[in-house]
């Protein structure tokens, strides 16, 4: 009788510690899963940008070799662009 009464206190000890653990696990892959969640955005914001910086750059390319552009052209060519891109057209050329 006494081995039963053991053998009943293990398997309820047990069964309390699987479950915590059980539970610890399942907290942690929430946070995996968010984490990963947050580094798939970056890199989709990342490959967005990076395609419009290849634009910008072939643009740039473009002008430079079609009009043989000076410092101070590529300077003005910045600036329309960063103007353009937030949405301002009050810079004076």
């Amino acid at each position: 009788m006494d081995t039963l009464i053991h053998a009943d206190i293990f398997f309820f000890v047990t069964t309390i510690a699987v479950v915590l653990v059980s539970i610890a696990i399942i907290i942690v892959l929430v946070f995996v899963i968010k984490i990963l969640n947050n580094v798939r955005k970056i890199s989709e914001t990342i490959r967005t940008e990076s395609g419009l910086l290849v634009e910008d750059v072939h643009e740039l390319r473009t002008k430079i070799h079609r009009e043989k552009i000076t410092a101070g052209g590529i300077f003005n060519f910045f600036r329309d662009l960063f103007a353009r891109k937030s949405g301002r057209k009050d810079i004076q050329k």
